[in-house]
C-alpha cells in the first residue's frame, strides 16, 4: 500500500502461510519511501497491511503462536482468531478497521467485520462461501466487498456500518 505521507508498504522475504492462511504469504513489513531511498524494516510475520488515513501509522494481520492478530497500530492487538484474517481496511476518519473473519483455518466461510479501536468487534455481513476484497466508501458510512453465499457467485455488495447490505 502506498501512504498519504508518500511511504510504501512492502513485504520482504515472504514464503507461502499454507498452514495458516490459504494462498497468502507471510514475512517481514517494510517500508520505503516512494521517491526512493532504503527499505526500513518495521515488523516480522505479517500477512497484510493498510496505513492510516494519516499515513503515519499501519494497520497489519500478523501471525504468531498459532493464531492470527488484527493490530493498529503496530503492536497493539484489537482480535485474535484461530482462524484468519484477511484485507483489513482501515477507515476514512481512522477509527475503525474493517476486514475479512475466517473462523475456521481450514474453512472458507467467512463474514465481513468492523473493529473500533478499542476492540469492539461488530460483523456487518455474513456467511460468504466466497469473498476478495474489502474497500471502505469515501464517507466512510459503508463497507464494499466481493462475494457470493454459494459457490464462486461474484457480486459486488455494500454494507452499512449498522448491517444493512445491498448487490452494488
Amino acid at each position: 500500500g502506498i501512504s498519504a505521507s508518500g511511504e510504501m508498504a512492502l513485504l520482504r522475504n515472504a514464503i507461502p502461510s499454507s498452514s495458516v492462511v490459504p494462498s497468502a504469504q507471510v514475512g517481514m513489513l517494510a517500508s520505503a519511501p516512494l521517491a526512493g531511498g532504503a527499505a526500513r524494516d518495521l515488523a516480522e510475520g505479517i500477512l497484510f497491511a493498510d496505513w492510516s488515513p494519516d499515513g503515519k501509522q499501519l494497520a497489519v494481520v500478523r501471525v504468531a503462536d498459532g493464531k492470527t492478530r488484527l493490530e493498529f497500530p503496530i503492536g497493539r492487538v484489537l482480535y485474535e482468531t484461530g482462524g484468519w484474517i484477511a484485507n483489513p481496511r482501515v477507515s476514512p476518519r481512522g477509527d475503525r478497521i474493517a476486514f475479512l473473519d475466517f473462523p475456521s483455518s481450514q474453512g472458507t466461510e467467512s463474514a465481513v467485520v468492523v473493529v473500533d479501536l478499542s476492540g469492539q468487534r461488530t460483523v456487518l455481513a455474513t456467511p460468504f462461501a466466497y469473498i476478495n476484497g474489502l474497500a471502505w466508501s469515501r464517507k466512510g458510512d459503508e463497507v464494499w466487498f466481493a462475494g457470493g453465499r454459494t459457490g464462486l457467485a461474484k457480486d459486488l455488495y455494500a454494507v452499512t456500518l449498522s448491517g444493512r447490505e445491498r448487490v452494488v
